[in-house]
């Protein structure tokens, strides 16, 4: 199987458009379509947001009692072993 970014599988790397759904004045909130969505796609998809715009968090503070453990991401190391970036 080959790694998800090795050329032959680029394929499967979509272009994307960011389309700004924000509600809130001075309040930038963004998602991510498929660059191929038309102009119909796009504003279907920008009503849903707006219309179920209370059902998504748009940052950890809207999470309220969410378990850290889900939505923090660690690297498990080796103390003993250099980090290389």
């Amino acid at each position: 199987m080959p790694d998800a970014f090795e050329e032959g599988n680029l394929v499967n790397i979509s272009k994307t458009i960011t389309v700004y759904i924000s509600i809130k004045p001075g309040v930038t909130e963004n998602i991510l379509l498929r660059a191929t969505c038309n102009f119909k796609e796009v504003t279907a998809y920008q009503v849903l947001f707006h219309e179920f715009h209370n059902v998504f968090a748009w940052s950890y503070e809207e999470m309220l009692g969410m378990d850290p453990n889900i939505i923090e991401h660690h690297i498990d190391t080796l103390l003993y072993v250099p980090h290389v970036r």
